[in-house]
């Protein structure tokens, strides 16, 4: 005698298929879930990891900054610029002789260092210890941003690899007891180019995040002549995301060019 298999109506099959992709998907759901919490959980160790890193770096650049200074010009002349910005002196007016035949540099330096240096030289005259201590403090806050930007394309292990190579490099080991303007525009170079990637193209808030990066590219325009390499860059990068250029972005690049 032969058994006969019980027979599935198709309306029980459907519902045995249903059932199963539900528990698929829900399955599918717990393993994104716990895929986005364990990403969080790794993006905030890797942020306290770069904070405690970022600590101990201000701290080997601080407890290292030696007395005096290298031979050179531009530091004295950016001292100088500082020193007119407190007693009321015109700006230019540090003494040097600009020869055009032969000019060894310019005839005066951008304001922005030297009024970032103006409250050490009023408090502290010309002290040199305070600002190589304030050179450290841009190095810290250009190395924070460096690890914000880089995060996303290199990962947090990555960046963290990055900030300490540039951390403990001998290059910037000794930048910090020179008292000139580089560390201070690579500190706006990279807030620019944060607030670029940061930015929203909404009607809403778009004026506010133009503000933003015209205040940073005026910053670093007036750190270092060169920062008007960025005003080309943000139109460049424009044109290559969109494969247009924004009203905006020229009204931007050519206010923060004209200031």
């Amino acid at each position: 005698m032969q058994l006969r298999k019980p027979r599935i109506s198709l309306e029980n099959y459907i519902l045995k298929e249903q059932i199963g992709k539900r528990e698929i998907c829900h399955s599918v759901k717990n393993c994104d879930s716990n895929d986005a919490e364990h990403h969080r959980k790794s993006a905030l160790l890797s942020d306290i990891c770069a904070a405690l890193l970022l600590i101990i770096i201000l701290i080997f650049h601080a407890s290292t900054i030696r007395p005096g200074h290298i031979w050179g010009d531009d530091y004295a002349m950016y001292i100088h610029h500082a020193q007119n910005i407190v007693e009321g002196r015109p700006y230019a007016q540090t003494g040097y002789i600009f020869n055009s035949a032969a000019p060894v540099g310019p005839r005066m330096y951008p304001p922005v260092f030297p009024l970032l240096l103006s409250p050490l030289y009023k408090l502290y005259g010309l002290n040199l210890m305070p600002m190589k201590f304030e050179q450290v403090v841009f190095f810290v806050l250009a190395l924070t941003a460096v690890y914000f930007f880089w995060r996303r394309d290199l990962g947090p292990q990555y960046s963290l690899a990055l900030i300490t190579i540039l951390g403990f490099s001998p290059t910037f080991w000794a930048a910090k007891d020179n008292v000139l303007s580089d560390v201070l525009f690579l500190l706006f170079f990279y807030i620019a180019a944060l607030l670029v990637r940061w930015s929203s193209h909404g009607t809403s808030d778009r004026w506010r995040w133009a503000a933003l990066i015209g205040l940073t590219l005026y910053l670093a325009i007036g750190t270092r002549s060169a920062g008007v390499a960025l005003v080309v860059g943000l139109v460049l990068y424009e044109w290559r995301k969109s494969h247009a250029i924004a009203g905006l972005t020229v009204a931007l690049s050519l206010l923060a060019g004209l200031l």
